[in-house]
């Protein structure tokens, strides 16, 4: 993806969209981006992708490149509680990841993958195993300095990157949120969504 998608800022994270509003769950490896992502999608959430959130330098959107998406052996049991097409016959050993398998996002449903759309949250989510799903309102500054920290390419676009950042977390909320259970951090992350596209302000 970096080599052969250069024009798009690639930030590591998730990306989906509901009714036409675009989600970036973003952050390091480890605090269930895929998995989150995994449980929208059963929700009936678009798809944009996994891994890799691309955003167009022209338009600020969100670009939809859908690869597979790859689950870690841990959370195997709740993904396939949710009915989705994990390939658990065919178990992959990736790096650091340890056992992984895939989730063709096509095997869902065809019309699953999104269109080009607005970011309109941004959302740093972080694994608590048995804690209760939150979510906290931060900065966009503080959205801006985190989605350089996890960009793979943004020393390429240097100052058009950070122009693109921020006008990207202007128009979008940014959130931290505590994830446990796979349905109910799902619940509350669309019911704030819903929320914020529905009144304009900032979920409470």
């Amino acid at each position: 993806v970096a080599k052969f998608l250069p024009g798009y800022l690639q930030i590591h994270a998730a990306a989906l969209s509901r009714n036409g509003s675009g989600v970036i769950l973003a952050g390091s490896p480890g605090q269930g981006k895929s998995t989150l992502g995994a449980g929208l999608l059963a929700r009936g959430w678009s798809y944009c992708s996994d891994e890799f959130a691309l955003l167009d330098r022209n338009s600020s959107q969100l670009v939809a490149y859908p690869k597979a998406l790859c689950i870690k052996a841990g959370s195997f049991d709740p993904v396939m509680r949710l009915g989705l097409p994990l390939d658990i016959k065919n178990v992959l050993h990736k790096g650091s990841k340890g056992p992984v398998s895939l989730i063709d996002p096509l095997a869902i449903r065809p019309d699953i993958i999104s269109r080009p759309c607005d970011v309109r949250m941004i959302v740093f989510p972080r694994y608590e195993a048995n804690s209760e799903p939150a979510v906290e309102v931060m900065s966009r500054a503080q959205a801006v300095f985190e989605l350089v920290q996890l960009s793979f390419n943004f020393t390429k676009f240097r100052d058009r990157g950070l122009d693109l950042l921020a006008d990207i977390a202007r128009k979008a909320i940014c959130v931290r949120m505590r994830s446990s259970d796979l349905s109910a951090t799902c619940a509350l992350l669309e019911s704030c969504l819903d929320e914020c596209c529905a009144i304009g302000r900032k979920p409470t």
